[in-house]
């Protein structure tokens, strides 16, 4: 078949591979049968973009935009031309206008993901199990409810860590989740996390183990033993500035140990030792300071991915600016959060666990998560607009 969305696609191939002359060619003969055809319109603006003729790039891109005002895309490509002339205004504007529809198509997404979960086996089962083993952290993050922590220091007894992997040992084999032995905590200061890991791997083969770590704990012995575990997923490096003064004054940590620690961690992924995703993360702030943080990462790390999330409430823990809550659901609502005290709190943003759903040490973990009011939320709700605590949850 010759049909126009193939045309385009081998427009945007030769454009690739920087053969200007046929993508241009291609697309002159779509808009020859269709002259306003929003994608080739597109297209051949991103070819004039390349050549550096602003103008003439802005002018097909507001025609794209005229043609189909819903594509975020070719409001952005219209942003960067405008920028290119010195625009700034309209730029701006159309910059506004695209980050909005990247939300909206975002959380269209988002609610039809959640109607695949409902339709799935995790209706029944968790997705994903946090697991706290001790609430104790040496950072003092200050978007993050730690330094104010009811239960700091707590640790959970081995008894009770036993009993939580027992009663997750009646999943189905066959039904992957994840385990994240974390909450509210830095998992490497707990001494016991290797053992812990140990027994999952050994008694729950289908969970893939996912780390979240400041990076300051994590040695070249504890890289050792990071090798040893099977099934691990990604450890997620919570760094979020790579300028030593903000950083210092974010995680209230020391920037040069961390540096030292992060080197060690790429030199060792650089030899092929830690098969799995290392990932460098910001809570961003809506600035240029989130895409300079990218840049960084990307060239001091290029073995580590990098990823900036909005900054979550806390479900009012945490005195920080939230922005308009989505009315969507929460992909949260499959999942369980156990915190060091037994306590499973409402989701992972409840960070003090002052919406708790059930107690392990009491009530099986499985029973807990199928509990009528916790099902219920999953099960029938729409939106976060109709349920507490979520009705105040901005995080996606």
């Amino acid at each position: 078949m010759n049909t126009i969305e193939d045309k385009l696609q081998r427009a945007g191939e030769h454009f690739r591979a920087g053969q200007m002359t046929a993508a241009t060619g291609i697309c002159l003969d779509v808009l020859r049968t269709e002259p306003e055809h929003g994608a080739a319109l597109d297209q051949l603006g991103l070819i004039q973009l390349h050549a550096g003729r602003a103008a003439e790039a802005a002018e097909l891109f507001q025609r794209a935009v005229a043609a189909d005002s819903e594509s975020p895309a070719y409001h952005d490509h219209l942003a960067r031309s405008l920028r290119m002339l010195g625009r700034n205004d309209e730029a701006d504007a159309a910059t506004v206008c695209a980050s909005r529809l990247h939300t909206r198509r975002r959380l269209v997404q988002y609610q039809r993901d959640i109607e695949v979960q409902r339709r799935s086996r995790y209706l029944d089962f968790p997705q994903h199990v946090h697991l706290e083993t001790m609430a104790t952290c040496n950072a003092a993050c200050v978007f993050c409810p730690y330094p104010n922590l009811e239960r700091q220091g707590e640790r959970m007894p081995d008894e009770l860590i036993e009993k939580i992997l027992s009663d997750l040992g009646d999943m189905p084999k066959d039904l992957p989740f994840h385990l994240s032995p974390f909450k509210v905590n830095e998992p490497f200061l707990d001494v016991r996390l290797f053992d812990i890991l140990g027994l999952v791997n050994e008694r729950l083969p289908q969970a893939t183990i996912t780390l979240t770590s400041n990076a300051t704990p994590i040695t070249a012995g504890n890289l050792d033993r990071i090798e040893r575990v099977k099934n691990i997923g990604y450890l997620w490096i919570s760094f979020n500035d790579h300028r030593a003064d903000h950083y210092e004054r974010t995680m209230k940590l020391p920037y040069q140990r961390t540096i030292e620690r992060l080197d060690l961690i790429h030199k060792r992924k650089a030899e092929g030792r830690l098969p799995f995703v290392v990932v460098l993360s910001r809570v961003g702030d809506g600035t240029g300071d989130d895409q300079a943080f990218r840049d960084w990462c990307q060239a001091r790390y290029p073995l580590f991915g990098t990823s900036v999330f909005q900054c979550g409430g806390w479900l009012g823990q945490v005195d920080t600016e939230v922005g308009d809550v989505p009315d969507v659901g929460c992909m949260r609502w499959f999942e369980l959060s156990i915190t060091a005290t037994g306590a499973v709190a409402h989701c992972c943003m409840d960070g003090q666990a002052k919406w708790p759903i059930g107690d392990v040490r009491q009530t099986h973990v499985l029973d807990i998560y199928n509990s009528p009011d916790y099902r219920r939320l999953r099960a029938a709700t729409t939106t976060r607009h109709d349920a507490e605590p979520c009705k105040s949850c901005t995080f996606l």
